[in-house]
């Protein structure tokens, strides 16, 4: 390879997409302002049409990372043929969340709108990149197209169609055309011009490394973009092989001559030799399709819900509820008590009036003969009584009646015993019977006759009664709430009982659920030691399997080498293999297989004509051959296979020895691929394989696999020269890796 001639860190002419290696123009610049406009009357599909080699999907995925950087939305690549809708569906919904969704086709369009919907609130930020569009079905098309809008018209997403040429007409489809007005006009990616092509050149070459003044002058340059006709697949291709023999020759600047030297014999534009037998011999291997970004939702809200808490038994709320109102209840109660059963103050003995001291003098309160009985009068002086004297008598009554319902109400007497009110006696403290209102008043009723002012008296003391009597009804509603409220109290105390009882329970069930929980722990620990037991047993048998399989290796590599020597001794049933020598061919078909190589972009055939060049004596061919071995472009990375062709690039006639640079090669990694055979009578066979060996033998049989001859090379190509009756060939190493057998067409006949 050239890199460390020129001190480059990697390849700048590629022939891959890279995106790193775009060197942004004007007309790229255009298709990102395209995507990027969001104008509510701009159409939400832009087209980039271009022929073969003008970069179109390198410009994809340089698309796909600028967006991603630049914008911070979500942005999906495909670059898969999509056949049915469903397959347009999941490989979009892949292409935005960077894996595939397991599930029926009818969840994943329900996800990837869901997906889209998520990110057009701010503005569309999702753009979905289709590459190689003109292969998309209808269905497939349609499929996508309908994805850009959601059912109430707004833009959820923006697309961009990248394809050939054909892809105009696909979307003219009769099928398409309900999404006609979502479509932009197309883009087009013209030629690189001739400063366009220097500016390419150039800045491939920074990216890669170099630091310095230019390796192509602007001459060499001028010739390559007038060979590539400004296709920048084709100036890749070009730089790269002068890239390559500049570095063989020990040049550090790349003039045109040197260039037209090289091109000369190169026509760039001229088609692919097909290889004789190459198609049914080996299938060629599918081409693996390009990788596709993965990214992220940016901008998106997490997908994460928060975790519910555990609900609670609420037992103690429900104690809680109970004590508050028993306390509300009996806070009630005293209240009531307090109001009904507030004591009262204590009576000041009122003083006696100057102009009553003679009239009521202060009498003398004998022992009362019974309860609820009135003094007797027996004996006693009976004065006449004026007026004055009854009505305050009857006043004094009215007092006496009144203040004895009201110290009743208020517990001033804590005896009450046969409707008489007892006390003490202020001066003796003596326990006294309480004058009887209600013979006083009659008493003094009797002494004022018919009088007015006993008339008055009478009216006064039936008004006292109506009092005592009110007092009486409300003392007894009081007495009549209270049991309401202790019925009550009560009702609430037996509901506090059962609750009480609830939650003793739920504890005795919560201390058996801890028990038989501590015994499932017990049990676990037991599982999991067991467990542990289970995995060391097995770990013990891997490493017996392990051990195993070494066994077995190394008595297949036993039987492959005794299967070798038998396949190399003569068998003494069947006439002994012929050794057969490589040949070196006729050169003037060299340049044609080298073309062919260069104008190929598929691996295999790549491998098959600059092998068949290189078996002519062409040594570019086997330079390039070997440049993608060392690199790994298209065969098997092998180091060793590289050193070889390169010697065959230096001394042609090494092709012709059987030892060319012995190397060590671990049987393991020891691998053979055949790509074809081209046997034509009167000539010598050609047969071309690709893999990593350190020898390879070729062995040529019949139609019933009966060995005719053998040739052993350590190139990835011999020549030699067929024998009669052979049909059938194969290719094995040393460390017994081989191909199963090939038929040969035209041979045997």
């Amino acid at each position: 390879m050239y890199l460390e001639h020129f001190n480059l860190r990697k390849r700048p002419f590629a022939t891959s997409p890279d995106p790193a290696f775009l060197i942004w123009s004007a007309q790229h610049q255009s298709v990102l302002d395209a995507v990027l406009d969001t104008r509510p009357q701009a159409p939400p599909v832009s087209i980039l049409l271009g022929d073969i080699g003008l970069g179109k999907s390198t410009l994809a995925h340089a698309l796909q990372e600028r967006l991603i950087a630049e914008q911070g939305g979500r942005v999906g690549l495909i670059s898969v043929q999509l056949n049915t809708a469903e397959e347009a569906i999941a490989h979009a919904l892949r292409s935005l969340e960077g894996q595939a969704f397991d599930g029926p086709a009818e969840a994943a369009r329900a996800r990837l709108e869901a997906l889209l919907a998520d990110g057009t609130d701010g503005g569309c930020a999702t753009v979905l990149i289709v590459d190689e569009a003109q292969s998309l079905s209808d269905a497939a098309a349609s499929a996508l197209l309908s994805l850009v809008r959601d059912t109430e018209g707004a833009v959820r997403c923006r697309l961009l169609l990248v394809g050939l040429g054909a892809l105009e007409a696909r979307l003219a489809s009769p099928a398409l055309e309900p999404f006609e007005a979502e479509l932009r006009p197309p883009l087009r990616l013209r030629p690189v011009s001739k400063d366009e092509a220097a500016a390419y050149v150039s800045g491939r070459l920074a990216r890669a490394g170099h630091v310095g003044p230019d390796l192509f002058t602007p001459e060499a340059v001028a010739v390559i973009h007038r060979h590539a006709e400004g296709v920048p697949r084709l100036i890749n291709k070009a730089c790269d092989l002068v890239l390559l023999t500049a570095a063989q020759e020990d040049k550090r600047v790349i003039e045109a001559d040197l260039v037209r030297e090289i091109l000369r014999d190169v026509s760039l534009a001229s088609g692919a030799m097909s290889f004789p037998g190459a198609a049914g011999a080996a299938a060629k291997p599918p081409r693996a399709p390009e990788a596709q970004a993965a990214t992220g939702r940016a901008g998106g809200p997490s997908s994460a819900r928060p975790a519910q808490a555990p609900k609670g038994r609420g037992g103690p709320e429900i104690e809680v509820s109970a004590s508050q109102g028993m306390r509300l209840e009996r806070a009630l109660i005293e209240t009531l008590k307090t109001s009904t059963q507030r004591p009262a103050a204590p009576r000041k003995p009122a003083a006696a009036r100057p102009d009553q001291a003679a009239a009521l003098p202060e009498p003398s309160m004998p022992e009362a003969p019974g309860a609820g009985a009135l003094p007797s009068t027996a004996g006693a002086e009976v004065r006449p009584v004026s007026s004055r004297r009854v009505v305050t008598g009857a006043l004094v009554a009215a007092a006496l009646v009144g203040g004895a319902a009201i110290l009743y109400s208020l517990d001033v007497f804590p005896v009450l015993r046969d409707g008489a009110v007892t006390g003490e006696d202020p001066r003796s403290g003596e326990v006294l019977p309480a004058p009887d209102a209600t013979g006083i008043a009659q008493d003094l009723a009797q002494d004022a006759g018919t009088s007015a002012e006993a008339t008055e008296a009478q009216a006064a003391v039936a008004e006292a009664e109506q009092r005592l009597q009110a007092l009486q009804d409300a003392a007894a509603s009081a007495e009549a709430e209270l049991a309401e409220i202790a019925a009550r109290l009560d009702a609430r105390t037996r509901e506090l009982a059962t609750v009480e009882d609830a939650v003793s329970e739920a504890q005795s069930v919560r201390v058996e659920t801890d028990a038989e929980l501590d015994v499932m722990r017990t049990q676990i620990d037991a599982e999991q030691a067991r467990l542990a037991r289970l995995q060391s047993e097995a770990e013990a048998a891997e490493a017996a399997l392990a051990a195993l399989a070494v066994s077995e290796k190394i008595a297949d590599d036993a039987f492959a080498a005794a299967q070798t020597v038998s396949n190399t001794m003569p068998d003494p049933k069947a006439p002994d293999p012929v050794r057969l020598q490589p040949q070196r061919l006729d050169a003037a078909e060299a340049t044609t297989f080298f073309l062919a190589a260069l104008e190929s972009d598929d691996p295999a055939e790549v491998a098959v004509n600059y092998s068949r060049a290189a078996l002519r004596g062409h040594t570019r061919a086997a330079s390039f051959l070997a440049q993608l071995y060392e690199t790994g472009d298209g065969v098997p990375f092998a180091p060793d296979m590289a050193a070889r062709w390169y010697a065959v690039a230096e001394e042609p006639a090494r092709i012709l020895a059987e030892d060319s640079r012995a190397a060590d090669v671990v049987p393991a990694v020891q691998s053979v691929v055949p790509l074809g055979a081209a046997v034509v009578a009167g000539t010598p066979g050609e047969f071309v394989w690709q893999g990593v060996g350190a020898q390879f033998i070729l062995e040529l049989a019949d139609t019933d696999g009966t060995a005719i001859a053998f040739a052993e090379t350590r190139l990835s190509a011999v020549a030699v020269s067929v024998p009669e009756g052979t049909a059938q060939w194969r290719v094995r190493t040393d460390g017994g890796a081989e191909t199963a057998w090939q038929p040969i067409a035209g041979a045997g006949d």
